[in-house]
């Protein structure tokens, strides 16, 4: 149940209510969880309407408009540099930590989790295998990948914006060629002091590039599509505006517990 889930979210039912209803009600009836539940039905009655009401076909965004705007701003539409890299994660955590990652050891501090990292970096100097190392060694979550970073949706492509700066500033280094090895990348402290150290390699990487018009037409359509709805919306939300009748001001005081 929805509500319920709030409930406990927002810390009891007064708090809830007070999340929808800000303002003191004009009646001397007390406010339940039936108004909330009431309020919310409405709203979503609300949403379908101007859903309905401000739609705009695909039609809308016709394959001339869409190569005007593509040719206006051909430079806008760019392909940022992107990274395929695997990774060798090594964490340092306190003792009684509730969480216990992939191939956990424990250390004295941090420094004995970043000589073990650095152990392992000799190993790969010394000829053995990345993604072998990592599945037997790594703390991340990539470890079965043999340390091949992947998003929740199984992405394998990082924009820079995407990673931690110690991470990027490797990876996207302008002299970094493929199969290249980091060394050893402290992560950023935690204020208890755990920590995580890295090693990486780059796999392979994209340089940023210019969308052609076939590959921007999707992306354009739908921006137009999504600006024309959001000005339908502003302006049958300022027509409806217009028309409604206004608490005065007397009834528009933030709530007291009284």
């Amino acid at each position: 149940d929805y509500v319920r889930q709030q409930v406990q979210e927002y810390g009891g039912e007064r708090e809830l209510i007070r999340r929808y209803f800000p303002l003191k009600s004009i009646s001397d009836r007390e406010l339940t969880l039936d108004d909330v539940k009431e309020y919310l039905a409405r709203m979503e009655k609300v949403r379908a309407i101007l859903q309905l009401k401000t739609k705009v076909s695909p039609v809308f965004a016709t394959p001339k408009k869409i190569k005007k705007f593509y040719d206006a701003h051909k430079g806008e539409w760019m392909l940022p540099a992107t990274v395929k890299f695997r990774t060798i994660q090594i964490d340092y955590l306190l003792k009684g930590n509730s969480y216990v990652p992939p191939n956990y050891r424990e250390f004295a501090g941090p420094m004995s989790a970043r000589d073990y990292a650095k152990k392992l970096l000799e190993r790969i100097t010394d000829g053995e295998d990345f993604a072998t190392l990592a599945k037997s060694e790594s703390n991340g979550q990539s470890y079965k990948d043999g340390g091949l970073h992947k998003t929740a949706n199984d992405e394998e492509w990082f924009k820079k914006e995407d990673l931690i700066e110690p991470l990027a500033e490797f990876l996207f280094d302008e002299n970094r060629k493929p199969g290249d090895v980091s060394p050893i990348i402290d992560g950023p402290k935690n204020p208890s002091g755990e920590v995580s150290y890295f090693v990486l390699k780059l796999e392979e990487s994209r340089p940023e590039r210019a969308l052609s018009y076939k590959e921007a037409q999707i992306f354009i359509r739908d921006n137009m599509i999504r600006k024309e709805e959001n000005r339908r919306k502003r302006a049958l939300i300022e027509d409806l505006y217009k028309k409604a009748y206004i608490y005065p001001k007397e009834y528009q005081t933030p709530w007291t517990e009284s």
